[in-house]
């Protein structure tokens, strides 16, 4: 039998290290202005928004968002939809992309996350941890600032 040298276990390790480097170093992906709006006590849902940055040379999608079940039951990509005077929400099972050289704002107006069966509302100066899975194999963990806003920044209600 024949044994393997130490130094081909050094190599062997310093290459999946390296190839895991690569894998990040390619996402080049970063989030800022993680928040989410405080809710009532009683509240089942509510939103979070953040500012997705991709100085990559590629597109990348968001592709799932994950939240403690502790916190809530799912978190969940949306978009906000205007139908005459109405603002619908609608689920994007498929992500949100994000292109190459671009920022994506998660806004109330606009793409957010969802967090669904709140087992507690939140209250201004609680953080949310969340997870972020994208495209390209990246994970990012994210803690959002609960947040007082006024209507303005206020989240309409699911119709």
């Amino acid at each position: 039998m024949r044994l393997i040298k130490p130094a081909y276990i050094v190599f062997a390790s310093f290459c999946v290290c390296l190839s895991s480097f690569a894998v990040a170093a390619a996402g080049k992906i970063s989030v800022s202005d993680v928040y989410a709006r405080a809710t009532f006590p009683m509240a089942e849902t509510a939103a979070v928004y953040m500012q997705i940055e991709n100085s990559s040379d590629a597109s990348v999608t968001l592709q799932q968002v994950t939240v403690s079940e502790e916190l809530a039951a799912d978190a969940q990509l949306h978009t906000t939809l205007l139908q005459g005077d109405m603002a619908k929400m609608r689920a994007l099972p498929e992500g949100v992309a994000i292109p190459a050289k671009q920022r994506m704002q998660l806004s109330p107006a606009g793409h957010h996350i969802m967090l669904t069966g709140l087992k507690k509302g939140l209250a201004a100066g609680d953080t949310v941890p969340l997870v972020l899975k994208f495209s390209n194999g990246l994970t990012i963990d994210i803690k959002a600032e609960v947040r007082m806003l006024d209507n303005e920044g206020a989240h309409h209600h699911h119709q």
